[in-house]
C-alpha cells in the first residue's frame, strides 16, 4: 500500500521526508530520543539504520541519551552502540553491544522498574540529567485525519513519548496491516484518580495516541519488519518446570484458596512463557485471564481453545518468523480485537491494577540465594546482563509472586540457588513461591531459616544440594542471627565459578 494512503490527515502530506534528510534536520547531535517498542517489537528501524550511516560516514560525534520501553531491536541498539553514538541508555536492555559498552564505563544505564519509567519522566526526574525529550521516533501503521497516531502491536510508553517530545518523527510502517485501529486501549492515569478498571478487557480510554500535528516533523517510510526474534526455545527443563507451577496451582484448587479459573495470570517472555501459553490448552484450569506486559504468539493458541478468554498486555509478540500465528492474526483481527487489548506501560505495570484484579505473577530469574533473594540482571555482581523489567512490580503487588527457574545452567556446572546473591533486584520480603525442575517451595508465613530448608530441600539441584546444606548447617551453627551467612564464604559458589569455570 502507498505510504500516503496511510495519511489521513492531509497537512501532514507534505512532511514525508527520506530518512537522511530527517537526520540532518531533526536529530541533535546530543541530546534524548524516545523511541516505541518494546520485546524488539514495533521499533523505529529505518531513521536509526541511517543516522549509524551518517556517522559512519562524516564523522560526526553524536552523544545521545536514548529512551525505550523494553528491549529494543538490533535496528536500534546496535546500530547506534556500533559507532558509539549513545551517550546513557533507559530503561532496559539485552543487546550483547550495548551490553558490552555499559559494562565497560562507555555507555551510562539507568534501570528501573518498567512501571516507574512513565512516572519518573511525567514529573521530570529525569531532566536534570537527560534533559526533556528532544524527539519521539514512533512507528505507527496509520495516521487519523486529526492526526492522532495507531501503533502497531506495542502500545508501551508511546502515548508519553508523544506528549512529552518537542518533536515527533513517525516511522509509518506499510509492511504491517493497517486495520489495527481498535485493539489499542490508550489512558493516562492521573494522580488522585483511581484508575476505572475492574476487568482484564474492559476498555476505558480511546483507541488512538493523541499527537499534535504541529510536533510531527517528519514522517519517514518504512516496510521494515523485525529481525528473527530468538528467546530459546523450551526443553524438558521448561516442561518439568511448568508442570510444578501447574502442580502447586491445582494444590490451591483443592485446598479451596482458588477456583479453577485462577486469577489473571502475569507471565514473562522466553522459553518458560511460551510452555505456560502451550499446557494451558491441556490443563484443567478454565476460563483464563492474562494482564501481563508482553504477551507471546502462543496466546493466541489458548485464546481459540477458549481456555483463556481475555489478554491484556502492553505488547503483542508475533515474530516475523512464526507464520501460522502471524496469518491467524490477520486472518482474525477483528475477532481477537474483542478479546486483546494493547495497553499502556503505565497501566499493565500499574499497582493499584496489579492488586485490585489480584494477579498471579510468575516471573523468571539468574539466581536465586536459600533465603529467597531474587537476581535477574547481573551475573557476579558486576556485570549486567539485561534490565530488570517489571517483574518486581508485579511481585510486591501481585495476590502470589511466584519465581521459576532451573536448578542448574551451563551443564550443571552453575548452580541457580547459590548461599547469597551478589546482587538483589526482588528481596525475599516479595517472594512467595520459587518453582524449578525438583519441585516448589511454598515460602508464606516462613522465618528465614524456614525458607532456607524449602529451598534447599524442594528447589536446588542434587548435585549442590549437600554443598548447599553445609553451608547453612555451618552458618546457623558458627554465626547463627534471623538470616545465618557466612560473610567469608557467602560467595564461595561465585568465587569457584571464577576460578574454575564451574560451581561444583
Amino acid at each position: 500500500m502507498d505510504i500516503y494512503e496511510r495519511i489521513k490527515c492531509k497537512d501532514l502530506l507534505d512532511v514525508v521526508l527520506p530518512p537522511t534528510e530527517v537526520v540532518k534536520k531533526h536529530i541533535p547531535r546530543k541530546g534524548t530520543i524516545a523511541c516505541s517498542g518494546m520485546a524488539q517489537m514495533s521499533t523505529p528501524k529505518v531513521v536509526p539504520i541511517f543516522l549509524a550511516k551518517y556517522v559512519e560516514e562524516t564523522g560526526e560525534e553524536f552523544k545521545l541519551n536514548i529512551y525505550t520501553s523494553g528491549s529494543a531491536a538490533p535496528e536500534l541498539d546496535g546500530v547506534l552502540a556500533r559507532v558509539n553514538a549513545i551517550n546513557r541508555r533507559y530503561v532496559y536492555q539485552n543487546n550483547p553491544i550495548v551490553r558490552e559498552k555499559i559494562n565497560r564505563g562507555i555507555t551510562h544505564y539507568y534501570d528501573i522498574w518498567l512501571g516507574e519509567f512513565p512516572r519518573q519522566l511525567k514529573y521530570g526526574f529525569l531532566n536534570d540529567v537527560c534533559g526533556p525529550i528532544d524527539v519521539a521516533i514512533i512507528e505507527a501503521v496509520s495516521i487519523r485525519e486529526d492526526g492522532f497516531i495507531i501503533p502497531s502491536l506495542s502500545l508501551d510508553n508511546i502515548p508519553l513519548y508523544m506528549q512529552l517530545a518537542k518533536k515527533v518523527i513517525i516511522e509509518l510502517n506499510t509492511a504491517k496491516p493497517e486495520n489495527l485501529e481498535g485493539i489499542h486501549d490508550v489512558y493516562s492515569p492521573q494522580p488522585g484518580t483511581p484508575i476505572p478498571i475492574v476487568r482484564v478487557n474492559q476498555r476505558i480510554g480511546v483507541p488512538y495516541v493523541p499527537c499534535d500535528p504541529k510536533k510531527i516533523v517528519a514522517i519517514v517510510p518504512s516496510e521494515a519488519l523485525e529481525k528473527e526474534i530468538f528467546y530459546g526455545k523450551p526443553t524438558v527443563i521448561e516442561e518439568k518446570i511448568v508442570d510444578n507451577l501447574f502442580n502447586f496451582l491445582l494444590d490451591e484448587v483443592k485446598k479451596g484458596k482458588i477456583s479453577k479459573s485462577l486469577y489473571p495470570l502475569q507471565t514473562g517472555i522466553g522459553p518458560i512463557g511460551d510452555t505456560v501459553a502451550a499446557k494451558l490448552i491441556d490443563s484443567d484450569f478454565t476460563d483464563l485471564e492474562i494482564w501481563t506486559e508482553v504477551a507471546q504468539a502462543g496466546y493466541l493458541d489458548a485464546l481459540d481453545s477458549d481456555k483463556v478468554k481475555s489478554l491484556s498486555t502492553s505488547v503483542f509478540m508475533i515474530p516475523p518468523e512464526d507464520k501460522k500465528h502471524g496469518e491467524r492474526f490477520l486472518e482474525n483481527l477483528a475477532e481477537y480485537k474483542k478479546s486483546i487489548v494493547l495497553r499502556p506501560l503505565e497501566i499493565t505495570n500499574n499497582s493499584e491494577l496489579i492488586t485490585r484484579l489480584n494477579l498471579i505473577a510468575m516471573n523468571q530469574a539468574i539466581e536465586i540465594d536459600i533465603y529467597g533473594n531474587v537476581n535477574m540482571t547481573h551475573v557476579l555482581g558486576s556485570s549486567v546482563v539485561n534490565g530488570v523489567g517489571g517483574s518486581g512490580e508485579f511481585a510486591r503487588s501481585s495476590y502470589l509472586s511466584i519465581f521459576l527457574l532451573s536448578s542448574t545452567a551451563r551443564d550443571n556446572k552453575i548452580s541457580r540457588i547459590v548461599p547469597m546473591t551478589p546482587h538483589v533486584d526482588v528481596t525475599d520480603h516479595d517472594v512467595d513461591v520459587i518453582v524449578t525442575e525438583h519441585g516448589w517451595a511454598d515460602l508464606r508465613g516462613l522465618s528465614p531459616r524456614e525458607r532456607a530448608k524449602e529451598i534447599i530441600e524442594k528447589c536446588s539441584s542434587p548435585e549442590y544440594k549437600d554443598e548447599l546444606w553445609k553451608y547453612f548447617n555451618e552458618a546457623c551453627r558458627k554465626v547463627g542471627g534471623h538470616i545465618p551467612h557466612i560473610l567469608s564464604k557467602a560467595f564461595s559458589f561465585h568465587e569457584r565459578l571464577i576460578e574454575t569455570g564451574s560451581m561444583k
